[in-house]
């Protein structure tokens, strides 16, 4: 298995003239980093669980592709159903995609004769006296320590492979590279049941009478190939109505990676005002962290709850989806 959860708590700039925007939705411009925090909802604290360890080695670096990320606490079982997938790497001349590609030969070395350090280079970073473009966030990281936040242009297969690519790389968090982030303001591609909702302002995946009872909801993100040995899965839950200690789950790639049992009349998933149900029970937002050892191009996510009651009476969404790797 490529998963194995443990529990604990939680300027360069490499852009490419010809990279394209983020669009909104899922590959927003703010795609890993600055993204709205369920505005108007009671956010509550969070809950992490981070899994230091591996079974993987330097992860592979041939191939194409991106997706985006992140916050969570323990474990489960449940069978998983992968979500529909239609995400697709693009050139720059299109901006549909997860992550975005540039129009450029995909050579991870640029025309510059020779550097010392990054300073020597037009574009990428220095390494063993050729300019090249980073593999990673990480690669850009440990070749400049100030970097800092905000969108990167990587090469994942390097030299001769597919186009480099943009994604957004979280540094303060230690080199993450961000493929996947959703808000749901625009849209929900590629998720296994599509449904928005507003939930106190907030635009989120599912909602009352949506996601509940025998009605999960599931999505594969593309990595593209990005080489990482972990992965980061940041999302905010929102239960809805009168959840009785009942359980919600995540899986990732068929492994539990993450549980928490909530109930409406003690605040554990921040369930503490009438906010988009039924309005005779408390609702609330509880931001989730997963952090697992991982190493192949692609990750299967699936959220369920076992629930008792029709959607009517217990329910939930998610919003602000977001999918990193290192």
């Amino acid at each position: 298995m490529r998963l194995r959860p443990i529990v604990t708590t939680l300027p360069l700039l490499l852009l490419l003239a010809g990279c394209s925007e983020y669009v909104e939705g899922e590959t927003k411009g703010s795609a890993g980093l600055d993204s709205s925090t369920s505005e108007g909802s009671t956010a509550g604290t969070a809950d992490t669980i981070v899994d230091s360890s591996s079974d993987s080695d330097s992860g592979a670096t041939t191939g194409s592709g991106t997706t985006t990320a992140g916050t969570a606490t323990t474990t489960t079982t449940s069978e998983p159903t992968t979500g529909e997938t239609t995400t697709t790497a693009t050139t720059a001349t299109t901006t549909t995609s997860d992550a975005t590609t540039t129009s450029d030969s995909g050579d991870s070395s640029t025309t510059d004769a020779g550097c010392v350090d990054n300073a020597g280079c037009l574009e990428g970073i220095c390494v063993d006296g050729e300019c090249v473009i980073p593999a990673s966030c990480l690669d850009i990281l440990d070749s400049d320590a100030a970097a800092a936040d905000g969108p990167y242009t990587i090469d994942p297969d390097g030299d001769g492979g597919e186009e480099p690519l943009e994604v957004q790389c979280d540094m303060v968090g230690g080199g993450w590279s961000c493929v996947y982030f959703n808000d749901f303001e625009a849209n929900s591609d590629g998720w296994s049941k599509g449904d928005i909702t507003s939930c106190d302002g907030t635009q989120i995946l599912g909602g009352y009478d949506k996601l509940g009872k025998d009605n999960p909801v599931s999505r594969t993100f593309d990595l593209y190939w990005i080489p990482h040995i972990e992965i980061r899965l940041n999302f905010t839950l929102v239960a809805i109505d009168s959840w009785d200690d009942e359980l919600f789950r995540v899986e990732l790639d068929g492994e539990p990676v993450w549980s928490k049992k909530c109930a409406y009349n003690n605040n554990n998933c921040n369930q503490s005002n009438n906010l988009c149900g039924s309005g005779i029970f408390d609702d609330g937002f509880l931001p989730v962290e997963v952090i697992v050892g991982h190493d192949a191009p692609d990750v299967a996510a699936f959220f369920s709850a076992d629930l008792d009651e029709g959607r009517k009476n217990e329910s939930f969404g998610l919003d602000d989806v977001r999918v990193c790797v290192k």
